[in-house]
C-alpha cells in the first residue's frame, strides 16, 4: 500500500475581537490542512467552537489579511503567517 503525502501545514493567527469573555483574544493555530482558504475556514471553525461560543460564530465577519473573506475564492491560497480576524456582530448604538 502507497504512503499518502503528509497534510502540508499552515500557520496562521486568528485574533477574536470585540468580547471580552473569549480568552484569549489572540491565539495562534497550526492549521493541518492543505494551504486554502475553504479547507482553513473548516479547520477554524471546529477550532473556534471550544473557546467561542456557536451562537457568537453565527453572522461574524471573518478578515483574512484585511480582505473580508467573502470577496475571495475558497481556492485562495494561505501562507505562513496569514492573519484571521474575527469580529462579532455589533448592536446598539448612542
Amino acid at each position: 500500500m502507497a504512503q499518502s503525502d503528509p497534510v502540508e501545514k499552515v500557520r496562521v493567527t486568528v485574533k477574536v475581537v470585540g468580547r471580552r469573555h473569549v480568552q484569549p483574544s489572540e491565539q495562534t493555530w497550526q492549521l493541518q490542512v492543505e494551504p486554502k482558504l475553504g479547507p482553513a475556514l473548516d479547520a477554524l471553525v471546529e477550532e473556534l467552537g471550544s473557546s467561542v461560543p456557536a451562537e457568537l460564530l453565527h453572522g461574524c465577519l471573518v478578515i483574512l489579511n484585511g480582505k473580508n473573506v467573502q470577496a475571495l475564492t475558497l481556492e485562495t491560497k494561505l501562507r505562513d503567517g496569514d492573519v484571521f480576524m474575527i469580529v462579532p456582530p455589533v448592536a446598539g448604538g448612542c
